[in-house]
Formats: C-alpha cells, structure tokens, sequence
C-alpha cells in the first residue's frame, strides 16, 4: 500500500511506517497490530499514528518560550545532499 502511494519516494513510503514499528517496538505488535490491520483495512497506514502521551517527557513549554516556533527538518534535503555527494564521489 505504501509503495502504491509513494512509487518514486521509497523513502518517504518507510518514513510513514516507521512510527508503527516505533509503536510495535515500544507497546508489543499485540497491543498495536489490531490499530494495525484498522489502518490497513481503511487505507489509513499510509498516516502516523496517534503518539500515546508519555509522562515521561516535557509536560508543558515554559510561557516565555512559547512565542518561538521551532521548524521540523525537511529530510528530503538531507537525502538529496546526500545522494549529490555519493554521485560526485
């Protein structure tokens, strides 16, 4: 199914199932594998799951810290430094 999304971007189709195995890995593919065959069945896999709250992290941002937004990295622009540096190699 991930292959059928995202046929040029293997990549990406394995970015997008990493947080089910990240789930399967932390709470045992018993507790996760009945989500697993909703989100196959529905075609929602393809969508991270939800992430359980974790006590164990930060509660709460501090309110002088909120005002600022921290961008995610886009990890394709790593892949293609990447991929430019192993074809200039």
């Amino acid at each position: 199914m991930l292959r059928a999304c995202y046929p040029s971007d293997e990549i990406e189709a394995a970015r997008r199932l990493a947080p089910w195995l990240e789930q399967a890995d932390r709470h045992g593919l018993a507790r996760v594998a009945r989500r697993m065959r909703a989100a196959l069945a529905d075609g929602s896999l393809v969508a991270p799951p939800l992430r359980e709250r974790s006590t164990g992290g930060l509660a709460e941002i501090p309110a002088s810290l909120r005002a600022y937004a921290v961008e995610s990295p886009d990890l394709r622009r790593y892949d293609s430094l990447l991929e430019a540096a192993r074809c200039s190699a």
